[in-house]
């Protein structure tokens, strides 16, 4: 067999490439083997899809059309090769078979010159005039090798980028799981970026039928690179969790991103999203009934309430203020208080009077909220005192 490829978009010269009868063989064994893993998954096997059905003229209708349909949920889930493939032997004549021919890169595909057993030429049977065959990169996505925090807090949004390539346009179908509800996503009409050619990794096989020639696409179709923004809302805390379903090009290849990646984070991202933690005092503010009493010289305890902890975000820090009341004989200070345990309440030992604001809250990864009462007035009370008087007793 002799075929010939030129590159895509007219960008050099014909390539011929002879293919010897051992080598054909090598590439019908490989792809039966690629057919046997695919008609597992359709509940079938090659005999059943090409053998003789005349015993089956007794089924009716009805278990026909069962079938029919079976066939087609199962054919929606496994690659656009084997679709291809499995449609076009389905038309296959009694006297037709079919070989596979392995590609090494896409291109526009020329089948030149076939010679049987005894060197006879083959008789080529073009359809519709047309001379060649589109061969195009395999379609790909995946999310953008950045950074992003396993960890995220509620109430915060992230930008990230979906990689595409393929021949345009390009449709992605994705899909999100937040705390257990999922949801699904078709971005249609990708196009844009810049033309490379390139093999796609992800292309296991790329399985041509010269039975069924493709449709043509608008220009030439080379393969475009794509960047999309992705705006990622954390509004719900718990998992979340997205992923690439599939990539289907202009042409009509389908690719199963999730089932042909080698690296599963390439298409699936999980993160844990935190909930939002508060923090204010407890039993004491700044109302007549609501300050804490000091004695002098002694300690006094002010309750902090730390709410709605997430124990993944530990330990907790609170920052607070004092500013004593007479400014003149004590000075104020900022502090940090750490809370390491998984208590609902922190304990912050004062000496002096004055007043107590709580100014910022954070865990390890995320920010609290401060509710009120976020100050608490501390109030020294005055040492006791005695005044002993002595009177006269007058005697009658």
């Amino acid at each position: 067999m002799q075929y010939s490829i030129a590159p895509l978009g007219d960008k050099g010269p014909r390539d011929y490439i002879n293919v010897t009868s051992r080598e054909l063989n090598k590439m019908q064994s490989a792809a039966a083997a690629y057919f046997a893993e695919q008609d597992r998954l359709l509940g079938s096997t090659e005999a059943d899809d090409d053998g003789d059905y005349d015993d089956d003229e007794e089924e009716d209708e009805e278990d026909h059309a069962t079938r029919a349909r079976t066939v087609q949920s199962h054919l929606k889930v496994i690659p656009s090769s084997f679709r291809a493939a499995y449609m076009a032997r389905k038309k296959l004549e009694k006297t037709q078979s079919m070989i596979y021919l392995r590609l090494t890169r896409p291109g526009l595909v020329r089948l030149e010159r076939v010679l049987d057993s005894s060197h006879a030429d083959v008789r080529i049977r073009r359809y519709s005039g047309q001379l060649d065959t589109t061969v195009v990169e395999c379609p790909e996505a995946v999310f953008e090798a950045e950074e992003l925090a396993h960890l995220q807090c509620a109430g915060t949004t992230k930008e990230i980028h979906i990689n595409v390539r393929g021949t345009t346009p390009l449709s992605l179908r994705w899909h999100r799981v937040i705390d257990g509800k999922k949801a699904h996503f078709t971005v249609e009409g990708i196009e844009g970026g810049s033309e490379v050619i390139s093999i796609s990794s992800n292309c296991h096989w790329a399985f041509f039928s010269v039975l069924t020639p493709f449709k043509q696409t608008r220009g030439l179709p080379v393969a475009q690179e794509v960047k999309i923004p992705l705006d990622l809302r954390f509004n719900t805390p718990g998992l979340h969790t997205y992923a690439l379903d599939s990539i289907t090009d202009g042409i009509g290849n389908a690719i199963d991103l999730l089932s042909t990646t080698s690296h599963e984070l390439d298409v699936q991202k999980s993160i844990s999203v935190l909930g939002r933690s508060s923090v204010n005092f407890r039993g004491c503010g700044t109302g007549p009934e609501k300050t804490v009493d000091l004695l002098q010289g002694k300690e006094g305890i002010l309750t902090v309430a730390l709410n709605n902890l997430d124990l993944i975000d530990g330990p907790w820090t609170v920052t607070i203020v004092y500013e004593p009341t007479d400014s003149k004989s004590r000075k104020g200070w900022t502090k940090d208080f750490v809370s390491r345990s998984h208590k609902s309440t922190l304990n912050v030992v004062v000496t002096e009077p004055g007043e107590y604001t709580i100014v910022s809250f954070r865990g390890k990864t995320c920010s609290g909220e401060i509710l009120s009462p976020e100050t608490c007035r501390v109030l020294e009370q005055p040492k006791p005192t005695a005044e002993v008087t002595f009177q006269g007793i007058q005697e009658w």
